[in-house]
């Protein structure tokens, strides 16, 4: 991504949108320096690895040490200048050009390990997997950890020189995750001044700045998903390419060149597409973008041409004309795409096989082109990587497209219109267009929207997926025919969604998970016209607590009943389970302190954002009454079009992921203290001489579990006293053990019942029954309004009461004063159908 292509813009944002984030986040989790430090002699191996695997000897497709280097590998590889190809865990190279120096094989930079003098840099033992393009090299250890060496120069940077960071606002190590290990193939793919500009769909071409974009593109294992990180973006692998075909294509195999991927499965089908991170329409704090053609102005040769308008959406993929084989011949998954000049065009593809008469080398064409030609190379081809199903009309499997669907209603403000249903039947959680289905009374219209991410400065895990949501820009497209075809009553229930939106650049902002998927209206008002759809359909509960019950799927909730962390057989334990049991202690107690530490960092993100769109206001505020924002050279006026936006989201982002999971996870804290503490009781028990003992038999490790233990129905049906003494409900929800509360329902509204200490109250009643002692709980209210706005817990905490619970009858209060209470709710459950 193109972050540094203004000077004067860059240092602007460093000092007001980043300076104050930057101190927060490191004053909380030490900076990147502060984090790592450099390997000494004779050091070992940290006990904790990625390990990604080496490869094997079939990955020497060109050969061992060969003259050239014409297929592109894990371990063999080649850009502008050079070849490269990995032994023992170094990296040689040698020129590919004649003329050129080095003419034979040598170590890179002397050590073919990637080292630096720079404090912090950590060296690593082995490389397993490297990639190259243009003038840059991509490598990754042993330990996942990815270096990068360039070898041209400039903007202060000297060539042949390894970096051991990566990525925008705050450079640190880019280290495989869950999301890539085991990746099929990955490439790295540099759009920068040799390919020069970029063509839009419109045809229209842009210069590729000043320092143009590094873009890592990952094959994931099941081969339908294609993960990128960029030289703009944060330290993570959370955005994705939807691939072809929705999603359904498997892929065995990826290559990439100048942000242009090329695919091929397991029958010989292919296709290519340029994409990254800039194109697909994500950065418009730094570029243009338009849904409609504007004038060119300037080819892409002239730099001003990065400054006109990037037409949208992004191209899609182009289905490759396929390999004639006959005779002998056969293809294989080895495949390749490299740069050969200037523009969208200039890319050669490459695929290993055979000739018809039987002689290794490879298949290519130019992408424009259909017709392939065959070059002979000596080649060496494992009879495991041909596709021995390949033929000119194989057609692959195909898997599940990577779609999710919703369905809902639309509120204004706080009240639901029931007149109209929508449904979005084919949401890529990637990226790519959609559709949005509104019914009236048997009537249906369609529409398409074009979804683009907005950019986040903050490290992200995989959003949309990972129980945190994912923020989007959505730009709505229809014709006049379709509105002319449906009735005057339809149309005017829908006009305020529709009036002058028809593909007007980001007109409406959505939060995306796989549970639900809202969709906000900017009327100009104060009034808030919204869409909350889900996968359920109309929703049954609030988005506030849509919010917290998804947070109790999160990764890290759900570990804290992972098996090591949990003892068994608790009513007899002895001497001989000490060791067992410390390590479970030490294990519960690293457990904690990683979900304090999370609760910490979503916090620090919560502030930093807070800071970030005070500063971005006042950059703001400066460039409008200097009439800075006017400008496009250098792009004030672009960074202010959607700048607010960018940064209000971010802010409400993370302030609502913050209040969640400060809810839930100092829940879940609550349960590992007391875990902690009872076993640690255990352990002063053997310490002072006992060779048997056993734990409280009410421990447990769920909130429905020690609910259970006092008999607590799943729900009660009563009276609303605080609310003309109509009919209402207290709820458990048992589908989500972790979820430390109760809802209660009274005419429409929901409010969420939240208990304090209850686990610790319910397991110091040391086996007293309900008819000896009723329980008791301090409860704290946080009602929902209905509303789908964004609210924090904090906004709504405030109301105390008590809830008591004698096996026959709940009963709920709340604190009208110091002294006093007021009746909420009574309930039977002899009553309760």
């Amino acid at each position: 991504m193109h972050i540094k292509r203004v000077s004067i813009l860059v240092s602007l944002l460093a000092v007001t949108l980043y300076g104050c984030a930057t101190g927060i986040i490191e004053s909380r989790f030490g900076s990147p320096a502060q984090q790592s430090k450099p390997r000494g002699e004779g050091q070992s191996e940290p006990e904790k690895q990625v390990n990604v695997a080496e490869h094997s000897g079939i990955e020497s497709v060109n050969g061992v040490m060969p003259e050239i280097i014409s297929i592109k590998t894990a371990t063999q590889t080649f850009c502008k200048r050079y070849a490269f190809s990995i032994s023992d865990g170094r990296i040689y190279y040698k020129s590919q050009l004649s003329g050129v120096s080095p003419s034979r094989w040598k170590l890179l930079t002397g050590t073919g390990l990637p080292h630096s003098s720079d404090a912090g840099f950590i060296e690593p033992y082995r490389i397993v997997e490297i990639s190259a393009d243009d003038e840059s090299l991509m490598a990754f250890s042993n330990e996942g950890k990815m270096y990068e060496c360039n070898f041209e120069g400039g903007l202060g940077k000297a060539p042949f020189v390894w970096l051991d960071t990566f990525g925008w606002p705050d450079k640190m190590s880019l280290v495989q995750n869950d999301l890539v290990l085991g990746n099929r193939a990955w490439a790295i793919g540099t759009r920068g001044k040799d390919v020069l500009w970029f063509e839009d769909i419109f045809g229209n071409q842009h210069h590729y700045g000043t320092m143009g974009i590094k873009t890592i593109y990952f094959l994931t294992k099941n081969g339908q998903d294609i993960r990128y990180a960029d030289t703009g973006l944060p330290q993570d692998f959370s955005h994705s390419i939807l691939g072809p075909e929705r999603g359904s294509f498997i892929s065995r195999s990826l290559s990439a060149s100048a942000s242009t991927i090329f695919l091929i499965n397991d029958t010989g089908e292919m296709y290519t597409r340029l994409a990254d991170f800039d194109t697909l329409g994500n950065d418009p704090m730094f570029f243009k973008y338009a849904y409609t053609k504007e004038p060119f102005s300037y080819p892409g040769s002239d730099y001003r041409s990065n400054f006109t308008a990037w037409g949208l959406p992004s191209e899609d993929w182009k289905k490759e004309s396929s390999i004639l084989l006959t005779g002998k011949a056969r293809i294989s998954s080895y495949i390749t795409i490299l740069q050969t000049g200037q523009g969208n065009f200039a890319r050669e593809l490459r695929v290993a096989g055979v000739s018809s008469e039987g002689k290794t080398g490879y298949y290519f064409k130019n992408i424009a082109d259909s017709a392939w030609s065959f070059k002979l190379s000596p080649l060496i081809i494992s009879e495991t990587a041909f596709l021995s199903a390949a033929t000119t009309t194989a057609k692959g499997d195909r898997g599940k497209k990577r779609e999710t669907a919703y369905e809902g209603a639309m509120w204004v403000n706080d009240e639901r219109q029931r007149d109209l249903s929508f449904r979005v039947p084919d949401f890529p959680l990637s990226e790519g267009s959609c559709h949005l289905v509104i019914t009236y009374r048997g009537e249906e219209l369609k529409i398409k929207l074009f979804p683009v991410d907005i950019w986040t400065y903050m490290k992200r895990y995989n959003p949309g997926l990972d129980n945190t949501p994912k923020n989007i820009f959505v730009t709505l497209s229809f014709t006049a025919e379709q509105l002319a075809a449906i009735s005057p009553e339809f149309f005017n229930l829908i006009e305020p969604l529709l009036l002058n939106r028809n593909l007007v650049l980001f007109s409406c902002r959505a939060e995306v998970t796989d549970a639900y998927f809202i969709l906000d209206f900017d009327t100009g008002s104060d009034d808030r016209l919204s869409l909350l759809l889900t996968r359920e359909g109309v929703p049954e509960v609030d988005i506030a607590l849509l919010r917290k019950a998804d947070v109790n799927e999160d990764k890290l909730v759900v570990r804290g009943l992972d098996p090591s962390l949990i003892l068994t057989n608790t009513a007899n334990l002895t001497v001989s389970s000490k060791s067992e049991l410390e390590r479970v202690i030490a294990a519960n107690n690293e457990y904690r302190e990683l979900v304090a530490q999370e609760l910490k960092r979503y916090q620090a993100y919560h502030n930093v954002a807070g800071v970030s769109r005070f500063s971005y206001a006042a950059m703001d505020l400066l460039t409008t009454v200097t009439f800075l924002d006017q400008l496009n050279y250098p792009k004030f006026k672009t960074i202010t079009r959607h700048g607010a936006d960018i940064m209000a989201t971010n802010a409400e982002v993370y302030r609502d992921m913050s209040d969640s999971r400060k809810w839930v996870y100092s829940k879940i804290i609550e349960l590992v203290d007391i875990r902690i503490s009872e076993y640690e009781k255990a352990l002063k028990a053997f310490d002072s001489g006992k060779v048997k003992t056993s734990l409280d038999p009410d421990l447990r490790n769920t909130f429905t579990e020690y609910f259970s233990l006092v008999s607590l129905p799943s729900r009660v049906t009563g009276t609303a006293h605080d609310d003309g003494d109509r009919k209402a409900t207290v709820l458990i929800l048992k589908s989500s053990p972790l979820f430390p509360g109760l809802i209660y329902e009274s005419g429409g509204r929901r409010t969420l019942i939240e208990l304090k200490d209850s686990a610790k109250h319910i397991l110091d009643r040391e086996g007293e029954t309900l008819a000896q002692k009723p329980f008791k709980v301090s409860v704290l209210f946080h009602p929902f309004t209905g509303s789908i706005g964004r609210k924090s817990v904090e906004d709504l905490a405030g109301i105390t009461g008590k809830l008591e619970w004698d096996g026959h009858t709940l009963t709920l209060w709340r604190n009208t004063s110091l002294f006093s209470k007021a009746l909420v709710f009574t309930g039977d459950v002899t009553a309760t159908p």
